[in-house]
């Protein structure tokens, strides 16, 4: 069985990972340090933090691979997610705190045991910036509201997101290199999206809010937990039937986290609770096939 759905020793193909998360990265940089300096809200120093996100939860993840040989693919791999999803406005030091305890769970945690890490860590994340009631998605240049996006800006990356997950097109011409590699499960975001889409066209239907519904569904951290979070190999099921309900189920919650509850990052929620539920289940049914 595979230990990780974009590393294996059969696939051997993790430069293509590398080449998916690429086109995320420097759209990133673009839209939370180019467009934030040339249109003065923030200085070229400043850019200095969005840039560590990614570099140092990259290094640790290297780091405690090169210790924790065993899991050193899954380690680099929570580590480079993690610095895809950080949020603009959270405390730096406190986020890496956060990445460095999660390596400890990825590095000791039973694979048997395994949840989803990184929507774990996104969730966290999320938990804490409810409880203390501050925005974390928004850059200095969405916080303002001076500037109203069309659909097409939104599909191309112009939303809040987390720092590195805005854009809808880059995300799906990431899935598409993913799809290249053996392991990776790329039906379940086929299932999902298309689950999704039937519920927002109900949706859409039964409101007639077209326009406010619309901003909602071209969500990029919608796209991203359903692209590179649930396809995870440890925490997602690997027979056809199983990755069916898996993906209709997480596709469901996540619309109904996100359009009727009103919570934006819904989608990394919905796929935290589903491997949550996938790992209760894999289990129940492991004790009965050894009674």
């Amino acid at each position: 069985m595979n230990k990780t759905y974009i590393f294996s020793k059969e696939n051997n193909k993790e430069n293509l990972f590398y080449l998916a998360v690429l086109p995320l990265i420097l759209y990133g940089l673009y839209k939370n340090g180019y467009l934030l300096i040339s249109n003065k809200y923030i200085t070229k120093a400043m850019l200095i933090k969005v840039i560590l996100y990614p570099l140092i939860s990259t290094l640790i993840g290297y780091i405690f691979g090169k210790i924790f040989k065993k899991k050193e693919y899954n380690l680099l791999t929570f580590g480079i997610l993690a610095g895809l999803t950080a949020p603009y406005n959270f405390n730096i030091i406190a986020y890496f705190s956060i990445v460095i305890g999660m390596m400890f769970l990825v590095m000791y945690v039973p694979n048997r045991l395994k949840l989803n890490e990184p929507a774990l860590l996104i969730s966290i994340l999320i938990l804490l910036n409810a409880i203390f009631n501050n925005s974390v998605l928004f850059n200095p240049m969405e916080v303002t509201s001076y500037y109203k996006y069309s659909l097409f800006d939104l599909f191309f990356g112009r939303g809040a997101s987390f720092i590195y997950t805005s854009s809808i097109f880059w995300l799906l011409i990431s899935y598409i290199v993913l799809s290249f590699i053996k392991v990776y499960k790329k039906n379940i975001f086929i299932y999902e999206v298309c689950t999704f889409l039937v519920c927002f066209l109900i949706y859409m239907f039964i409101t007639k809010e077209f326009s406010t519904s619309a901003v909602t569904l071209f969500n990029g951290i919608t796209f991203f937990s359903f692209i590179f979070l649930a396809p995870i190999n440890e925490a997602s099921p690997s027979i056809n039937i199983e990755i069916i309900i898996y993906s209709i189920f997480n596709a469901i919650l996540a619309f109904v986290l996100i359009f009727i509850f009103n919570i934006f990052t819904g989608a990394v929620i919905a796929t935290l609770i589903s491997s949550i539920l996938y790992r209760i289940y894999d289990i129940i049914r492991q004790k009965r096939l050894l009674k």
